[in-house]
């Protein structure tokens, strides 16, 4: 089979053909001149696999520590110690019951006692019908002032008596000492009396219960007991309410003070309390 080129009428056998093919092959794999069309074979595109984004890790949020609160220790509570009593205004008086008379008296039938703990003087009277005044030790006269004390019945019948002495003048041979006594029931009634020299007494308020019901505590409850005396004039009160005034006073002079117990008639024993005993002169 012969194939004619165009251009030039030349014969070419399937042999040369060929061979021309070959050589064209053998020249392009050494180096394909400038105008030669070559054949690119372009890579085929690689594919692009994508990266996988990295997984986040999930940062555990802070617990808030929680801070131990130191649990206090119990500490044990020391007693603590009584404070002194206050200061005794100048030119009066306060108790300082353990100087007083302690004891009993088998004659009197009388028993004193001081009560430390809760800083109490004791009169117990041991009979009926029978009625003391006890003094400050001392023997100290006082003219103008205000007296006050806390009394209350520890034993015996409601009709058992307490409250304060005052104005006490000397005793002249046999004769009584003459004074005033203030003195509250367990009945809850009070009265005041003077006291003179030949032993008898002058009621100056006779024993029954303030005009205002209330004022006295009855039974063992305790009662504060005032008296402001001042020249002729003595003012009581109880629990901080006045009850009495006497305008006319027969004793106006210094005196002593003190307290006072009374079992009445009809009665075997009783036995009273006090406190907190103080004297404030009145300039």
């Amino acid at each position: 089979m012969a194939i004619v080129l165009p251009g030039r009428r030349k014969r070419w056998s399937l042999f040369g053909l060929t061979v021309l093919l070959l050589t064209m092959l053998a020249l392009t794999a050494c180096g394909t001149p400038e105008s030669t069309a070559v054949a690119m074979i372009i890579p085929p595109t690689p594919t692009v696999t994508p990266t996988p984004l990295p997984t986040p890790t999930l940062v555990p949020t802070a617990t808030p520590t929680r801070i131990a609160t130191a649990t206090p220790t119990a500490t044990a509570v020391a007693t603590p110690t009584p404070l002194p009593p206050p200061p005794t205004p100048i030119g009066g008086y306060r108790s300082d019951w353990h100087t007083w008379k302690q004891g009993e008296d088998t004659k009197e039938k009388l028993r004193y006692t001081y009560n430390p703990a809760q800083d109490e003087y004791q009169i117990a009277v041991l009979e009926g019908d029978q009625e003391w005044s006890i003094y400050a030790p001392g023997g100290q006269k006082f003219q103008n002032f205000t007296l006050e004390v806390d009394g209350r019945r520890l034993t015996g019948p409601d009709n058992v008596g307490y409250g304060l002495v005052f104005r006490r003048q000397p005793r002249q041979g046999d004769n009584a000492s003459e004074r005033y006594v203030f003195y509250v029931n367990a009945q809850g009634r009070f009265s005041l009396f003077q006291v003179n020299p030949n032993n008898t007494s002058r009621t100056l308020r006779n024993l029954d219960a303030p005009s205002q019901p209330g004022i006295i505590k009855v039974g063992d409850e305790p009662n504060h007991l005032t008296v402001t005396a001042q020249d002729g004039q003595i003012t009581l009160a109880i629990n901080g309410q006045q009850v009495y005034i006497l305008n006319n006073a027969a004793i106006t002079q210094p005196g002593e003070i003190g307290i006072f117990a009374k079992v009445p008639d009809g009665a075997t024993s009783g036995e009273v309390a006090f406190k907190n005993l103080l004297l404030t002169p009145i300039p």
